[in-house]
């Protein structure tokens, strides 16, 4: 060592510097490092002015030092942004977007928040927009199956049903008392209509029509020596198409005694439409929704994908070229374009009337609630679009 870089050291070392700056003193007085770039094979962890790195301008001895990873003449080099240019946005309602040290993260958001067209959708724990469950699963809840005007009639009583493990569907209905045939002499109204022993005799007639009430699919009229009675169906027997409900997961049956119930029928299904898969279970309706991303074909038969909001879109992304192909702007409404498809958002404003807040479509409406616009979506499975294709609403769209 020549005698500069000894006084430079004594120096250093008489002044009572900092361990940090005498070991810099040092590295400056031996030359540790060698005039010239190094590059760390990894950039070292800290925060820039911390004793695990160094940040720009600072002396080093080797690259490790620098929070850049380099130094350049024995000096750290800038740090490098590498989030500058980053588009991390990956257009789900349900994340949090974010650029670390270069590379995109995407946090799920809490639980519950709304999303999707209008908000009625909620990100479920991983980030998914789904639709929001129709029950708390292994939630029980009162249920009555029968006619409503029998509820808590006569001998008639509400039983208790169990929301499924999936949240979209209900069990079956336990311990429900629903209307019977009448048991003359018991004291009791079997049949739920208000009047005990009704039809049990003493009731004259000429005729049948003589009698009171009215003929059904279940129960006829009878005038058997010159007494009232009822004539039953057989048990199990399917009341008239016309008496039918379409797309309910069910179908009517008499009881035998007179009366219409119902049974599970797993093929009385709306029909199935892309993205949104649909089933029967136990007399229930309950369907779920693909995720974006998902192959599907559309109602023209080409082959798609499933978007954000359920919809099968050609995969070739060419839905739209800019938002006013998607639909126009409402008070309630904001559509938008990405990537060739469409997306819209909920912007819901104030009004006095609903028809402030927009034009109402087959599958969603508008409502004014306490001066503020919502929207109001159709029941799945209510039938929409041209007559004939058997199209229905879906998520708020006509599928």
């Amino acid at each position: 060592m020549d005698d500069k870089r000894f006084d430079l050291l004594t120096k250093s070392i008489s002044s009572g510097i900092s361990r940090r700056s005498l070991l810099r003193s040092l590295a400056a007085a031996v030359g540790v490092a060698a005039v010239g770039t190094e590059v760390a094979s990894a950039a070292p962890g800290g925060v820039n002015g911390t004793k695990k790195c160094y940040g720009s301008g600072s002396l080093c001895t080797n690259a490790k030092q620098c929070c850049s990873g380099m130094c350049i003449n024995r000096v750290c080099a800038p740090e490098v942004d590498l989030c500058a240019t980053k588009n991390c946005d990956d257009g789900n309602d349900c994340t949090i977007d974010s650029c670390v040290a270069g590379s995109c993260t995407h946090t799920p958001v809490n639980k519950g928040t709304p999303c999707g067209p209008g908000g009625w959708m909620q990100c479920d724990a991983t980030g998914q927009c789904v639709p929001p469950l129709m029950c708390n699963p292994g939630t029980p809840e009162e249920c009555y199956s029968g006619d409503p005007s029998t509820y808590m009639v006569g001998i008639c009583k509400s039983g208790t049903h169990v929301c499924d493990p999936t949240g979209m569907g209900w069990g079956p209905c336990i311990d429900e008392v629903l209307p019977s045939q009448e048991i003359c002499g018991s004291g009791l109204d079997e049949d739920c209509n208000g009047v005990v022993d009704n039809g049990c005799g003493g009731e004259p007639c000429m005729v049948a029509t003589d009698c009171q009430y009215m003929d059904t699919a279940c129960q006829t009229r009878t005038c058997i020596d010159q007494i009232c009675g009822f004539a039953y169906t057989a048990e199990g027997t399917l009341l008239p198409p016309e008496q039918q409900s379409d797309w309910d997961c069910k179908v009517s049956i008499c009881d035998g005694a007179g009366n219409v119930t119902w049974t599970p029928d797993d093929n009385d299904l709306p029909p199935v439409k892309p993205c949104v898969p649909a089933y029967c279970k136990d007399g229930e309706f309950i369907y779920s929704v693909d995720p974006a991303g998902t192959p599907c074909v559309t109602l023209n038969g080409e082959n798609g994908q499933c978007d954000q909001w359920a919809s099968c879109v050609p995969a070739s992304g060419s839905e739209c070229q800019e938002a006013s192909d998607c639909g126009s702007n409402t008070d309630c409404l904001s559509f938008t374009c990405t990537n060739g498809f469409c997306h819209v958002g909920s912007t819901c404003g104030t009004c006095s009337v609903a028809s402030e807040c927009g034009v109402d479509q087959e599958c969603y409406t508008f409502v004014c609630t306490s001066g503020l616009c919502d929207i109001v979506l159709a029941a799945p499975g209510t039938p929409c679009g041209v007559e004939g294709m058997q199209q229905t609403c879906m998520v708020g769209n006509c599928m």
